[in-house]
């Protein structure tokens, strides 16, 4: 991989929330333009705190990375304000749907512009472009944002953040919450975003059959640590992800403990061997 593919580069990672509760502990990982990586693993493996310390948030939660560098497109964000990141293509979508609740859809909309510094002749085009990829938002854009529903919430959370017109986007947990068939719809979406604008992404997804359906390359977390990383098809054709959600062990020897939060046998299963058929 030459430098020029590398838009994101994460080398060996440790953080801590408190000042001293251990997160993570060595994570490595790498985002070529024009790529969608997923993250995997189960809840608090540490997918959440990776990528507030990718877009140098970690600190709105009294957290911080102790050792390790990330550099997004040359810049060290560790030392980049999470401004200037949105403002150099970084955005990030957080876990929980964020919007603000009482400017309606529109306003939502426009702070994403605003983030990025947008001029107000750029805007209409903007807009006309969110709407188009999410049209149920179009109906809604005078109404509350707290209103609406939950997928609607994920569609302008994620529609924010395109109006900062990023050139890495970064998800967590956008299926969690929703049904399936609003989960295919915004993954259509942003499959779309990847394919037709080169919109290089990266998303942490409990969810790994809906994850693999779509990335083009996967890390595995565990405990704070990276211990897999391999394209999406072969981990969707092998055994690896089955594993990890059963609780077996993969070919690294790392053993894998099932967990009240973890997929079920029976689920887990089901999942993969629909996403393997398809």
């Amino acid at each position: 991989m030459s430098n020029f593919d590398q838009l994101l580069s994460v080398d060996r990672i440790f953080a801590i929330y408190n000042h001293s509760v251990a997160a993570l502990q060595g994570v490595s990982l790498s985002v070529r333009t024009g790529e969608v990586r997923a993250l995997l693993g189960a809840n608090g493996a540490g997918k959440t705190t990776t990528l507030r310390a990718i877009a140098n948030l970690l600190g709105t939660q009294r957290g911080s990375v102790t050792s390790g560098r990330i550099v997004f497109d040359g810049l060290d964000v560790l030392k980049t304000p999470p401004s200037t990141l949105v403002q150099a293509g970084l955005a990030s979508v957080l876990e929980g749907r964020h919007v603000f609740k009482s400017l309606n859809v529109e306003e939502n909309l426009i702070v994403g512009a605003l983030a990025r510094g947008s001029r107000r002749s750029e805007l209409s085009a903007d807009l006309e472009r969110i709407y188009a990829l999410f049209p149920s938002l179009l109906p809604k854009r005078k109404i509350a944002a707290g209103l609406t529903s939950g997928g609607e919430q994920q569609m302008v959370a994620i529609g924010r953040a395109l109006m900062s017109r990023p050139r890495l986007l970064i998800l967590d947990e956008p299926s969690m919450g929703l049904a399936p068939i609003v989960v295919k719809g915004i993954f259509e979406t942003l499959r779309a975003l990847n394919r037709n604008d080169g919109l290089t992404i990266l998303m942490a997804e409990q969810n790994a059959a809906i994850a693999l359906r779509y990335a083009d390359q996967a890390t595995v977390i565990e405990n704070g640590t990276d211990v897999l990383s391999d394209t999406a098809d072969a981990l969707r054709r092998g055994d690896y992800v089955k594993e990890f959600y059963l609780g077996s062990n993969v070919s690294s020897g790392i053993k894998r403990e099932a967990g009240p939060q973890q997929p079920s046998a029976v689920s887990a299963s089901d999942e993969l061997q629909t996403i393997a058929a398809e």
